[in-house]
């Protein structure tokens, strides 16, 4: 068996400027509401960022939409909009205003652990910052402090401290913007995914 990264797109996801500093920061996460995704974990976040000036914006929709929607009433979350699947060229703006992508996975099970969200080579290769779950599957392409912020799953306290701690620090994000990219263009850009499924072809006709 050979492991190959899933990569993206780049014809849609393209590298594109960090959007202006605004009063307001925009928090972007998008998944199909699976428990390995740990919704949970990121609204339990966003009820402690209930006072910053920040807001998240969850994409997506699955089996888990309706309890997710039922725990943020019950936390009461003004600072979260829950919006439905968009096209992927749709979701390559919505990436691209973002100030900060949660790339997860924030659930917990040995498959959340295991892989490398396709949603985080898709932020990675627009150039936004990445929050993502320091586990084996994510150390494989990301490097704490440098491609991408990387902090123990199902941890909401954990999350909504690496989510401000972003906030607060431009410089930082913009790091993480530029690690990031470098890291998915060195290990999982197409030019990179095409040469080695090669080399998997090439060894295998040998």
């Amino acid at each position: 068996f050979t492991a190959l990264p899933v990569g993206c797109s780049e014809e849609i996801y393209t590298w594109r400027p960090l959007p202006p500093s605004s009063a307001r920061l925009e928090v972007l996460s998008y998944a199909t509401f699976l428990p390995l995704h740990g919704i949970e974990t990121t609204l339990r976040a966003a009820a402690l960022l209930r006072d910053d000036p920040l807001h998240l914006r969850l994409i997506g929709s699955g089996p888990a939409l309706g309890a997710m929607r039922a725990l943020a009433q019950e936390l009461n979350l003004d600072n979260v909009t829950f919006a439905p699947p968009v096209p992927p060229r749709q979701l390559s703006d919505a990436i691209a205003a973002a100030d900060i992508c949660l790339g997860g996975h924030f659930g917990a099970g040995g498959k959340a652990a295991r892989v490398i969200p396709g949603k985080i080579y898709q932020m990675l290769a627009v150039g936004r910052p990445v929050i993502a779950a320091d586990a084996p599957g994510n150390r494989e392409l990301l490097r704490h402090g440098e491609s991408a912020w990387l902090l123990p799953p199902t941890d909401p306290q954990a999350l909504a401290e690496a989510i401000r701690r972003l906030a607060a620090a431009p410089a930082l994000r913009a790091r993480l913007a530029v690690g990031g990219h470098a890291a998915y263009s060195a290990q999982a850009s197409e030019a990179v995914i095409g040469r080695r499924l090669r080399a998997v072809v090439e060894q295998m006709l040998s």
